[in-house]
């Protein structure tokens, strides 16, 4: 891959990602992402405050020498990496899983309680992690559970409401998950 900044392509280094934080809407100076560019993001994860007692050690550490800035620790090598990339792209997802995952995708698209359904992207992005966390539990190929499991991640900041319906998309991804059968009419 690569990116270009200023009219100079500059070539990145594989694997490549990138992490991302967002402050709650809310707050001043914060507007929300337009629907194309929050599909570009693989899953939204929150992280919430920390544990009181991990909140307690940073004010203790806050002006200590132990809390200079460290480089990060490297926890696993390209190799490994590499494999578990393989592993993933391996894991079989079955006609039936697949169906399902149709299912899922075309009830966003044609319930009018969404605005906005979930996009190729995001349903090849539902499905790539549904087959991480399968290899993540040691399983070579995909069950529903796996997909009822990441579907909040990856497809709650995807989904729009539409302006019928006061729920927001943790409740959109419930009503979704509520309204689709895994076994298929």
């Amino acid at each position: 891959g690569q990116v270009s900044i200023e009219g100079e392509t500059r070539s990145l280094p594989q694997p490549f990602f990138v992490i991302a934080t967002q402050n709650p809407i809310h707050q001043s100076g914060t507007y929300p992402l337009p629907e194309s560019q929050l599909d570009r993001f693989l899953m939204r994860l929150e992280l919430g405050y920390p544990h009181p007692k991990a909140e307690r050690e940073m004010y203790l550490r806050r002006h200590s020498a132990a809390l200079e800035i460290k480089t990060p620790r490297r926890c696993i090598g390209d190799e490994q990496l590499e494999a578990i990339r393989t592993a993933v792209s391996e894991v079989h997802a079955s006609d039936n899983l697949l169906d399902y995952l149709q299912r899922l995708v075309a009830y966003t698209r044609q319930s009018p309680e969404f605005e906005v359904g979930l996009s190729p992207r995001g349903a090849l992005a539902l499905l790539d992690c549904a087959r991480t966390w399968a290899v993540m539990h040691n399983r070579s190929h995909v069950v529903p559970e796996d997909v009822q499991t990441v579907l909040p991640a990856v497809a709650g900041p995807r989904l729009v409401p539409s302006g019928d319906y006061a729920g927001d998309s943790d409740a959109l991804v419930d009503l979704l998950l509520r309204s689709v059968d895994v076994v298929g009419p």
